[in-house]
């Protein structure tokens, strides 16, 4: 999948997870951020503003603030505050002195927070770049802080491995600064793999050694391992949910699996990407088959549309009420 097809299909999940993508302040420059979280601190303040929204020189001093923050720490703590809500100080033109609200720490999908979704920002006036454009993958916002930051590359290790050092070109470009500043979380997606690491103090301190991925038991990146396998197998001969498999397509990897209930019920009749067997002949047969470069996969449809978290929170909350309702 091309990267920008890619990048789309990640928004769409975000979408999908409660995120709000943003048209309008996508594709565009970073003042227009800024503009947008002006709009936020006006409308998340109405109250301590007394309803006069903050005037240019006004919203000037708040951006004059954020030059405080020297590292992702120095923004941890702005966005920590006290009591969980973070602030800055403001003097009003009339001279009155408050304190602005711009993160609320305590709160999760709801109250003040919004959760929203922009892509292809591109920075014209980076203070240490020697390119006059810098146009950036996703950035996640919440109250319209930048607190995440993701890039997207293909499956090929060496250009996921580029795309670290492409942060630490940003860095060193001095992107996350005002504004910016307050990204803690940089990520490296492609369709099959994730890193992940917290921003450095600096472009000096990128170390590959504190990008994550999937790990097993004994802390070791398996993502490797993972992108490399061609086909998803088991023959249990019976399982409760069988979440290794639902992993698996969630990868998109085909499935070769022992006729039982628990695996039947993964199945999809309008779907492809899923063969069952009964014996060791009928297991060679599919495995053959559903591992030409012609057969068609299908199972990541089947799990985003079955097996999401959203999904299935939604399809046992149906179940419970339609069990009160039986004992009413």
């Amino acid at each position: 999948m091309a990267e920008d097809k890619f990048e789309q299909a990640v928004i769409d999940k975000l979408k999908s997870e409660g995120w709000e993508y943003l048209t309008d302040y996508s594709g565009v420059t970073v003042d227009r951020l800024y503009d947008h979280w002006r709009d936020i601190l006006n409308a998340n303040n109405c109250k301590r503003l007394e309803d006069t929204p903050l005037s240019d020189n006004e919203f000037k001093q708040v951006k004059l603030e954020l030059t405080k923050n020297k590292t992702s720490y120095d923004a941890q703590l702005m966005l920590a505050g006290a009591g969980g809500v973070g602030t800055v100080p403001l003097n009003r033109d009339d001279g009155t002195q408050l304190e602005l609200e711009i993160f609320y720490g305590d709160e999760v999908a709801g109250g003040h927070s919004r959760y929203e979704v922009v892509n292809q920002i591109t920075f014209t006036d980076l203070a240490m770049s020697l390119s006059s454009k810098r146009r950036i993958g996703i950035m996640l916002l919440i109250n319209g802080l930048p607190v995440a930051h993701i890039e997207e590359k293909d499956e090929s290790l060496q250009n996921q491995w580029n795309a670290f050092e492409q942060f630490q070109k940003y860095d060193g470009d001095g992107m996350y600064t005002g504004l910016f500043s307050f990204v803690q979380v940089q990520f490296v997606l492609s369709q099959n793999s994730a890193h992940y690491f917290a921003r450095p103090k600096n472009s000096d301190s990128y170390n590959r050694d504190f990008a994550f991925g999937w790990r097993n038991d004994a802390g070791k990146d398996v993502t490797p391992f993972l992108v490399e396998q061609k086909v998803f197998v088991s023959a249990s001969e019976s399982e409760g949910l069988p979440m290794a498999a639902i992993e698996a397509m969630q990868r998109n990897l085909p499935l070769v699996l022992s006729d039982i209930p628990q695996h039947k019920e993964l199945a999809d009749n309008k779907r492809s990407g899923i063969l069952f067997f009964n014996d060791k002949t009928e297991f060679f047969e599919n495995l053959e088959f559903i591992t030409r470069d012609t057969y068609e996969v299908e199972t990541s449809t089947i799990y985003n549309e079955r097996f999401t978290q959203i999904t299935m929170v939604d399809g046992y909350y149906a179940e419970y009420v339609q069990l009160l309702k039986e004992e009413d």
